[in-house]
């Protein structure tokens, strides 16, 4: 299966800890060596692996144990601007600005 944007949440974990559960097999390594090389309880490991629900620190601890931790990486990619975006911001945004009415970004000149 192939995590999508049409997925439900709980098919993407399901897949999720089904693939987890398919590399840590393929390396050979049990439930119990994944607990004690990452240092998360071995029911943690447990339960992710059946229900695919864990806390982001225990599966950060995990990919790490598995040397997928890089992976991670691609689940949120840095965002590049080119060299107009950034000129026209001057300066890298802090937060998004609320939109008028109209769908429109309000400057704050307006009355």
């Amino acid at each position: 299966m192939t995590i999508t944007s049409y997925s439900n949440l709980t098919d993407a974990k399901r897949e999720l800890a089904k693939r987890f559960h398919d590399y840590r097999l393929s390396l050979n390594l049990t439930q119990l060596d994944i607990a004690e090389k990452s240092g998360v309880s071995l029911s943690a490991v447990k339960s992710f692996e059946r229900t695919g629900s864990i806390s982001l620190d225990n599966l950060m601890k995990m990919l790490k144990a598995l040397s997928l931790f890089a992976n991670f990486d691609a689940l949120i990619p840095p965002l590049v601007r080119n060299a107009v975006e950034l000129h026209k911001l001057g300066h890298q945004r802090q937060r998004a600005r609320k939109k008028n009415a109209s769908g429109e970004l309000a400057w704050g000149d307006e009355k």
